[in-house]
């Protein structure tokens, strides 16, 4: 059994302020993610304006509206190893949350900027939010990477 009939989904612009808040004016919620973005590695080059509004101006405007309808829900962004760049390694060979952000793209720059805002909420009006640092990642089950014996 999923999930599917305990989820009630809700439209609105994540880009509007007010569209945000009439929705968390209705719906009783205890937690928000902020998944939405460019899929597809060309466009936020080719639609700059369109990612830095989906993926980063969307996340000023949710926690905005959280902050003064739902301040006690729970807020999680989606960002992204790309917000790294070509940042140095940190001192034990990784990048972690330790290591500088240096965008190199769009999606990039707009990732690194609702990473921030997520950290500049709850530092400023002690919200519950957070960003999830996402790496890509490779494996033998995965479509289109194959092994020598072809699994």
């Amino acid at each position: 059994m999923g999930i599917t009939e305990k989820v009630k989904l809700v439209q609105a612009d994540i880009t509007d302020l007010a569209s945000v808040v009439e929705v968390l004016r209705k719906v009783k919620l205890d937690e928000v993610y902020h998944l939405a973005a460019q899929n597809h590695i060309a466009a936020p080059f080719d639609m700059s304006l369109a990612t830095l509004r989906e993926t980063g101006m969307a996340v000023a405007v949710l926690l905005e509206g959280l902050r003064h309808v739902r301040s006690d829900a729970k807020f999680y962004f989606a960002g992204s190893s790309e917000m790294f760049g070509n940042t140095s390694f940190n001192s034990r060979g990784k990048i972690d949350e330790s290591c500088a952000f240096r965008p190199a793209s769009p999606y990039a720059a707009t990732k690194a900027l609702g990473c921030n805002l997520a950290r500049v909420y709850k530092e400023a009006y002690g919200m519950f939010s957070v960003c999830g640092m996402l790496f890509n990642h490779e494996f033998e089950l995965r479509a289109g990477v194959r092994d020598e014996e072809g699994l």
